[in-house]
């Protein structure tokens, strides 16, 4: 499958000026994506060289992975930078097409967009500014602010449209025999770039997944704490990709003990750490049932045989546990929403702690967890066995999807745990609207300058058996902060905003559901456990470790050193997958680790 890498040459940007990309700061090498005449040229390019590959090579390709804007990405040029793109002229002109395409008329568009004088000829791609100002502080007001709004879509569609366009050529030229490759929906990984993930392209996966092209999705490892004794999480909600009968395929660049020391991005220290990030990673694979190809830049970062013994050990490994696999069915569910994004002003200050760096949390709760989309939950695509649900940010849901949402939350009795301002934004933007989706009232909170919650003492089951005085989340305060209303009947406060009375972490359990209410953008690895152990879901691990399992298959991969214990639910043995040693039939077992290490049973 090899990687053909789309940007326009040098000579080619010189005879067409004009058809960079230009950024905030100024012009940039890559030729803009909106661009008619690169996206011309890229097109014929790709189908000659698509129909040389296949005439000449053709017996020996699987398929093509097509590669476009930074590192091959799909994402804009370093936009993981302080960097704003799409101010070139193409950019403007293609905007100005969709928007004909969206509103029909310029009465409606002005309407929308509250400009009087506006029109399709004369529209302007938004300044600066105007991308990262919040007139509801950190939201977009949907009234005022539409034209942002649909600007932050246009960007995500932009990049999406030209990928299918891309995948549409594969099949073309293949007889539709061969597969279509992208690096595709990275929604966690760019939730922490400087300016947001609405910066990126990237927040179209939902319409990618219905192209009947593209066959695999791919990413590499998340660069976020992906070291010995980090969780090494995916950077894409893999689960609804792979509901949506596509492949992911994670591309495992680990930065190995053999590569330089300033390689950065959780290079091992050792041989042990080495094989210990390659078996963690093994067990996110297995657990999903995804692919790996394994990278090293072609610089050595492999240039062992016990690296490659040990790939092949988890080559057999898969083949012995995954030869007749059953579908994941998680019982607990992390859900992610596209749409919200284009709701928040340009900035990483929500969705980096509430995306991004949540995965240490969820990934360290003891438990499986699947990774899924909000439409697909409001379409019914999470299985019914996923009995805890967390919406990580669902600031924006629509009328459609608040009725999708109650009838699959009460299909399964599930546990839901909303985090920061869940509902915010329907049509408009209300802290009422919060309340219709949560089902308690809640109202701007006053008087306190952190947003970290801290457990109450007498709180209610199943928060009793946290430590007294736990605390969670981050000191940045958003604004606006919402706070619940206090004496509402059915209502039980578990938490306050720290060094405040004001109440900041409740739950109201319904005949079919249970809400939990957290006003806060984290919550911590224990609280998740406790409310999921509540909901029903087995927990294997109290120690804040990485687990990853399926039926008849578990690992784990030690944060920190110490004795960790395997809660199995039934008496089992275990055989250690990469050893052979037999731990004999029990339903717990207890072993020492070091830090960086994993262990990958199968169950008998």
């Amino acid at each position: 499958i090899p990687r053909l890498n789309i940007d326009a040459p040098e000579w080619w940007k010189q005879q067409h000026p004009g058809n960079r990309q230009v950024y905030d700061k100024g012009e940039y090498p890559m030729a803009s994506p909106a661009s008619t005449l690169w996206r011309r040229d890229a097109s014929m390019a790709l189908r000659l060289f698509l129909r040389h590959l296949e005439e000449v090579y053709g017996e020996h390709m699987l398929g093509y992975h097509v590669a476009a804007q930074s590192a091959g990405e799909w994402f804009y040029d370093r936009t993981w930078e302080k960097i704003m793109p799409c101010f070139e002229e193409p950019f403007r002109q293609a905007f100005a097409e969709w928007t004909k395409g969206r509103y029909g008329t310029v009465e409606r568009l002005q309407k929308a967009w509250r400009k009087p004088k506006a029109t399709f000829d004369t529209i302007q791609v938004p300044t600066l500014s105007e991308r990262t100002t919040g007139e509801l502080g950190v939201f977009r007001d949907p009234a005022s602010q539409r034209f942002e709004i649909d600007f932050a879509e246009y960007m995500q569609v932009c990049l999406c449209e030209y990928l299918e366009e891309c995948a549409r050529l594969v099949k073309e030229e293949t007889g539709g025999k061969k597969l279509g490759v992208f690096f595709y929906g990275y929604l966690y990984d760019v939730s922490g770039f400087t300016y947001g993930p609405a910066v990126s392209g990237h927040l179209r996966l939902r319409r990618a997944l219905n192209s009947p092209h593209v066959d695999i999705f791919t990413s590499p490892i998340s660069y976020f704490d992906r070291q010995a004794g980090g969780v090494g999480p995916f950077m894409a909600p893999v689960d609804s990709i792979q509901t949506h009968g596509k492949l992911w395929l994670n591309e495992d660049d680990t930065r190995t003990h053999l590569a330089r020391r300033n390689a950065g991005f959780g290079r091992t220290s050792d041989m042990f750490e080495t094989i210990g990030v390659y078996r963690r990673n093994f067990g996110h694979q297995l657990e999903h049932l995804c692919a790996t190809w394994w990278m090293d830049f072609g610089r050595g970062w492999m240039v062992d045989n016990e690296i490659f013994d040990n790939f092949a050990e988890t080559r057999d490994a898969w083949s012995a546990v995954a030869a007749a696999p059953e579908p994941f069915a998680p019982q607990v569910a992390i859900v992610t929403d596209e749409d919200s994004y284009f709701y928040l002003r340009n900035s990483n200050e929500i969705s980096r702690q509430s995306v991004t760096l949540m995965r240490r949390m969820f990934n360290t709760m003891g438990c499986p967890v699947g990774l899924y989309l909000m439409q697909d939950f409001c379409d019914g695509l999470v299985p019914d066995s996923a009995r805890f649900c967390v919406f990580l940010n669902a600031y924006r849901m629509t009328s459609e999807q608040r009725v999708q949402f109650r009838a699959q939350a009460a299909k399964a009795k599930r546990t839901v745990l909303w985090l920061y301002a869940p509902g915010y934004i329907r049509e408009d933007a209300d802290v009422a609207n919060i309340a219709d989706i949560i089902g308690f009232e809640v109202r701007k909170a006053g008087g306190t300058e952190t947003s970290r919650v801290r457990i109450v003492d007498d709180a209610p089951a199943p928060f009793q058996t946290l430590p007294k005085g736990h605390a969670f989340g981050v000191e940045f305060r958003p604004d606006p902060l919402f706070g619940v209303s206090a004496d509402q009947a059915g209502v039980s406060v578990c938490g306050t905003y720290e060094g405040t009375r004001e109440a900041a972490l409740a739950l109201k359990r319904f005949p079919d559901w249970t809400s939990v209410f957290c006003g806060g953008l984290q919550v911590s690895a224990g609280v998740l456990r406790e409310l999921a152990r509540s909901a029903g879901v087995h927990i294997y691990c109290e120690t804040n470790d990485v687990i990853s399992a399926r039926q008849g298959f578990v690992s784990i991969h030690a944060t920190h050193e110490g004795t960790k214990t395997l809660i199995l639910g039934r008496a089992a043995a275990l055989r250690d997958l990469f050893s052979g040693d037999v731990l004999p039939s029990a339903g717990r077992h207890t072993f020492r680790m070091r830090k960086g290490e994993t262990r990958a049973f199968t169950l008998n």
